[in-house]
């Protein structure tokens, strides 16, 4: 219940087992038809008669995928710009995070199971997700970090996360811009396709001072908010939505990436089914399909 505002801000999140979530994700998927590929990453993308060719590598692997659309969900939106679209990115980002847990040294094993309790959390400054080597440096800062504050407070290390998490990277410039203010006022756009709820949460070095919304104030994204400006048959969801800088902070977390993604999926099916573009698909068939998914659709 996004609508019960928490004495913290970071309590209002959504809360599932991660490892049995990925396993029925697989189970869906599967059942779908979908053939899953993980550590395969696009390399390229040339567009055809059909949509688009691209071309994939993975260990030991390389694959020549054909499709009607793509949709771009890895955070960076990387496929945006192997096409040459704008994105936007700061001079600085958000400190990444890595999480982890304490307990003391003398502490027999795991007293309350593995997982259990709530986790530390140290800032990573300049953590960047851009490649693969700046997402290594990230991961060595953050892991040194940890390790310096096990040997400052002679506690033992119960559980660390294995990736830093990136708050920030690069946006899309897309054919609707979210601002702050569409953002904390509860805008309703004419092709609001999911919500969001988070406050204003943009980190610094010297820490976050969140910004609640009102109470009532309910935002919306609109699906051309995933759509690159000028482009055809590509979309992207997550972090990337077309968005300023303070409405991305609010917009980057868990539940609204996941509507996101729900909602870039079924606009894409739609539009491959009928061989148009996502943008020509109507708003209300996109809700509709949504509504038969159990989707939390914007109220007119």
């Amino acid at each position: 219940d996004f609508s019960r505002v928490p004495d913290s801000h970071w309590k209002n999140q959504v809360r599932i087992n991660q490892f049995l979530y990925a396993i029925l994700a697989e189970e869906k998927c599967e059942s779908a038809g979908v053939q899953i590929a993980y550590y395969e990453f696009p390399q390229a993308i040339t567009r055809t008669a059909e949509g688009w060719q691209v071309e994939c590598v993975g260990f030991g692997t390389q694959r020549r995928v054909l499709c009607k659309q793509v949709i771009d969900c890895t955070g960076g939106a990387s496929v945006v710009g192997m096409l040459n679209l704008p994105r936007l990115r700061g001079d600085q980002t958000q400190p990444g995070a890595i999480l982890f847990k304490l307990d003391r040294a003398n502490s027999p094993g795991r007293a309350n199971g593995p997982g259990s309790g709530l986790l530390d959390s140290l800032y990573i400054h300049g953590a960047d997700s851009t490649n693969s080597r700046t997402v290594t440096a990230a991961n060595l800062t953050g892991r040194k970090a940890v390790l310096a504050k096990v040997r400052k407070e002679k506690k033992r290390l119960m559980h660390l996360q294995p990736e830093p998490g990136f708050r920030e990277s690069y946006r899309i410039v897309g054919e609707t811009m979210i601002t702050v203010d569409d953002y904390t006022s509860g805008r309703r756009f004419d092709d609001a396709i999911c919500n969001a709820f988070y406050p204003v949460d943009l980190h610094t070095k010297d820490g976050v001072k969140p910004k609640p919304l009102k109470p009532g104030t309910v935002p919306t994204i609109p699906l051309s908010a995933l759509i690159p400006k000028g482009s055809r048959n590509v979309i992207v969801a997550g972090r990337s939505v077309s968005s300023d800088r303070l409405a991305n902070s609010g917009l980057r977390v868990q539940a609204s990436c996941m509507a996101m993604g729900q909602a870039a999926g079924a606009a894409a099916a739609l539009a491959a089914q009928n061989n148009t573009t996502p943008l020509a698909v109507s708003i209300r068939d996109i809700r509709d399909l949504l509504r038969t998914h159990g989707a939390i659709i914007p109220s007119a």
